[in-house]
């Protein structure tokens, strides 16, 4: 599995490049070249995010981590390249559904998909310093908890499409204050505990 990952990230990786070297090198930027290059980044970006949650797949610790992380990855890729060329094509007249319709629920695919696939990666990522200290130990958990927060605030607003009550988008900050906080504590902390 790690070896797909790794196949999947270079491969995002040479796309992209590919995608960018083709669109100045033909002077051109329509739709098909920024689809193209759209759809060779978010390959890049949802490899990393699968790979970033696929390392604990060799450990076998936190599994449901690694599982949930690739799950979410795959996910969020197929619905922003499905979203995107779909835009071009007009498949929306093959559908039984509408346009419309379909366009909300890639929408909401996408956005889900992504803030879980992101969450993961950010876990799997500072898990990697847990077993420490009971410091760091402690840190790690409260900066899970804050991520699990905000994945939720930010899920249930996107999916219910409420209209936040005041204060909504004031936490959505605090708690990613916090997570920034933690995430960059916790490598410091790992680092100095070591010597």
């Amino acid at each position: 599995m790690k070896k797909i990952l790794i196949s999947l990230v270079l491969f995002g990786l040479i796309a992209s490049a590919f995608s960018a070297i083709y669109i100045v090198a033909v002077g051109q930027y329509g739709t098909l070249e920024k689809n193209l290059l759209s759809t060779a980044l978010a390959l890049m970006i949802f490899s990393l995010t699968a790979f970033s949650a696929g390392t604990w797949l060799s450990r076998y610790r936190f599994s449901a981590v690694a599982y949930g992380g690739i799950i979410a990855s795959v996910l969020g890729f197929l619905a922003f390249v499905t979203g995107i060329w779909w835009q071009m094509y007009e498949w929306s007249d093959l559908t039984l559904w509408g346009n419309n319709r379909i366009r909300i629920v890639l929408e909401i695919v996408y956005n889900v998909s992504a803030l879980v696939a992101f969450s993961f990666a950010h876990m799997a990522l500072i898990l990697h310093g847990y077993f420490q200290k009971r410091s760091i130990n402690i840190l790690i958990s409260f900066t899970i908890f804050w991520n699990i927060l905000l994945t939720f605030a930010l899920l249930s607003y996107q999916i219910f499409r409420f209209n936040p009550p005041e204060g909504f988008w004031r936490a959505v900050v605090i708690l990613g204050i916090l997570i920034l906080l933690g995430s960059v504590t916790t490598p410091i902390l790992v680092k100095t505990s070591r010597r």
